[in-house]
């Protein structure tokens, strides 16, 4: 009498089973954004007109985004009132006690509540940091880009 592998060794066979599918899974898979990625795409224009120790527009007590370094150690996990005092005496917009990037936390990022709009209608106190933000056209409208940078922010962002 014949027996089949499949029902001599059950176990065995569904181990089998699982590995063909996971071997067959698609390699389109959306993958986490990179810190790399959102400077070269969004950021790196940013800091070199705004948020400059010589920009002369009121954010140069603020945070220095005018590299790609000196943007994620001013911000990730730096917020204005322990770490910008200066600026918190001036600055417009009521977003000073968050961080600007929370890792793990986009929804309680300032960066993300001051320039996506349905994040700052959810944090009440980011609506003038967005506003602001909005008036000199420098918010983030383009859903693919708040979707990359929500999902580096929620992975921890790192600086990959």
């Amino acid at each position: 009498m014949k027996t089949t592998l499949a029902r001599s060794c059950p176990r065995l066979f569904m181990f089998i089973m699982v590995l063909t599918l996971l071997g067959c899974e698609s390699g389109d898979e959306e993958k986490t954004p990179t810190y790399t990625s959102l400077w070269n795409s969004t950021f790196s224009s940013c800091g070199v007109n705004c948020h400059s120790p010589t920009a002369a527009d009121g954010t140069e007590n603020g945070p220095d985004l005018s590299s790609k370094s000196s943007f994620y150690s001013n911000l990730v996990g730096k917020r204005v009132d322990n770490d910008y005092p200066t600026w918190a005496s001036f600055k417009s917009g009521n977003c000073n006690n968050i961080n600007f990037i929370a890792p793990g936390d986009a929804a309680q990022s300032t960066v993300v509540t001051s320039l996506i709009e349905s994040y700052s209608i959810n944090q009440t106190s980011c609506t003038s940091s967005f506003n602001l933000h909005a008036v000199n056209n420098t918010t983030i409208t383009d859903k693919a880009t708040q979707d990359a940078l929500v999902a580096w922010i929620n992975d921890g962002a790192k600086n990959n």
